[in-house]
């Protein structure tokens, strides 16, 4: 009886085996492109867009897709697709990646083609240098490094470091023809070092206003990014107030800011008090 058992169980294993095969052979996915857009913060912190366009081959390939609704984690996109570049394309290790999104768009039909769709995945983050304990930024964390050169200029340097992209043997980030990275630093910077220029600005000459960097289909050899922000006059006062007033509010609520209150309060009832008995 073990033995009959035991033979049946063959071909069981063959089929199974055979539909393992199958669905990797039949399920189709390719990336068409993708855009990385970073949109950069004035206290240096940044919004991510990420755009992956996809060609699904085959009704199974479709039916696969719409079961990523369900699951809808970086890890679920991959396994369906077998495509690793679903993912954040900035490391955690060099920043605090927060909020992720991932939002599937539905299927289109290709028009020309016969059981051919169109699909997206797009991802919504934030990203955020590490700080310390004294809520202070870590050094060489986050996409910029802001360094406070003058009294009322602020200058932020890229970290591209913290980008999670293909790269040469040297360590620079290598761009293919599907892959296209823009940035756009705040609306009110000036642009003083930037290496490669993108191909719209060949000819351009710096310093440059904001505006929005795209690169696509080259290395970046020698990666650098630098904008500079200079406050208004008018903000730098207000921002100083705003820094006296924060600083008598921290010292009132601090112990010795109660002793102080407490003296100032004796010393007033002391004046009242002999202001009266002298009557």
């Amino acid at each position: 009886m073990f033995l009959k058992i035991a033979h049946e169980s063959e071909p069981m294993r063959k089929l199974l085996s055979l539909l393992l095969v199958a669905s990797v052979v039949f399920a189709n996915f390719q990336l068409q492109n993708q855009e990385i857009a970073v949109k950069i913060s004035e206290d240096g912190s940044a919004i991510v867009e990420e755009r992956l366009n996809l060609i699904v081959f085959s009704q199974y390939s479709m039916q696969l897709y719409e079961t990523g609704y369900d699951k809808n984690t970086l890890a679920g996109w991959q396994e369906i697709t077998n495509i690793s570049e679903i993912k954040a394309h900035v490391s955690t290790k060099d920043s605090d990646v927060r909020d992720l999104i991932i939002r599937p768009q539905p299927l289109e039909k290709s028009l020309s083609a016969g059981d051919v769709w169109y699909g997206q995945i797009i991802l919504d983050y934030s990203v955020y240098p590490y700080y310390d304990k004294y809520g202070e930024p870590i050094n060489g964390t986050g996409l910029v490094q802001i360094e406070k050169y003058k009294p009322r200029t602020t200058r932020y340097t890229l970290n591209g470091g913290a980008f999670n992209l293909p790269r040469t043997e040297r360590g620079d980030i290598r761009l293919d023809k599907d892959t296209t990275l823009a940035i756009t630093p705040p609306p009110n910077s000036m642009i003083t070092s930037l290496n490669p220029l993108p191909h719209d600005l060949s000819g351009a000459k710096l310093p440059l206003r904001s505006r929005v960097l795209s690169w696509n289909g080259l290395t970046l050899v020698q990666f650098s990014f630098e904008y500079e922000i200079e406050q208004s006059l008018d903000k730098e006062v207000l921002q100083f107030f705003s820094e006296v007033q924060n600083s008598i509010r921290a010292s009132l609520v601090s112990t010795e800011g109660f002793a102080a209150v407490g003296i100032a309060v004796f010393l007033i009832l002391a004046y009242f008090y002999l202001r009266l008995s002298r009557r």
